[in-house]
């Protein structure tokens, strides 16, 4: 089977109405490290912020506006993840590699845009628990205004798929907070306005 990727931007509101003709399989995205393995349409919100099948035909995607869209390809299995900085230090993309089952050296993956290290200014103190998982994620914080910090959200999620044996990464590297064509939560999104990640098997 081929494996082919598909990235949606989606310029309106996430409403229903748009996944009747876009029937992508989603999760109910809580920031977790939990992953779900689907082989057919959901009929029920899952909790969950990854997906894995090998079902061709079957798109599975995520929403984002600010976090990061991971896709990842294998021969016949693909993943979508949604990281965010917690689930990213909870460990989902290591638990969506694991729920591939498949050699992590074989899987593709894409980190899509997300916000941009420049955009992403925290306090200090929100490097701990990242720091407390690895000492070496400290490359990913850069000093910013007094008291602040500025997080490198998809260099630390390539950092976290590298330490689990993934060896093709891709960083998009667009920054949702600056780039109109996406929808950035610290941007103003509303709770309906998303960017819409998906992958399908064809079959």
């Amino acid at each position: 089977m081929q494996t082919e990727f598909t990235f949606f931007n989606n310029r309106k509101p996430l409403t229903e109405q748009v996944f009747d003709t876009l029937p992508t399989v989603r999760v109910k995205q809580v920031h977790s490290a939990d992953v779900i393995k689907v082989d057919a349409p959901l009929t029920e919100w899952v909790e969950a912020d990854a997906l894995v099948t090998r079902t061709p035909n079957l798109p599975i995607g995520v929403i984002t506006a600010d976090c990061a869209p991971i896709i990842l390809m294998s021969d016949n299995v693909v993943g979508a993840a949604h990281a965010g900085w917690q689930g990213a230090v909870a460990g989902v993309l290591e638990n969506t590699v694991q729920a591939m089952k498949t050699e992590s050296e074989n899987i593709v993956v894409y980190i899509g845009p997300c916000i941009a290290q420049k955009s992403y200014e925290v306090s200090v103190g929100f490097e701990t628990p990242f720091l407390d998982h690895d000492p070496l994620a400290e490359k990913f914080f850069m000093p910013g205004r007094e008291g602040k910090l500025h997080f490198d959200l998809a260099g630390y999620c390539a950092f976290r798929l590298s330490a689990c044996g993934v060896r093709k990464i891709h960083i998009d590297g667009r920054d949702t907070l600056t780039d109109p064509n996406f929808y950035s939560h610290r941007g103003g999104a509303t709770a309906i306005q998303r960017n819409l990640s998906a992958v399908m098997i064809k079959g």
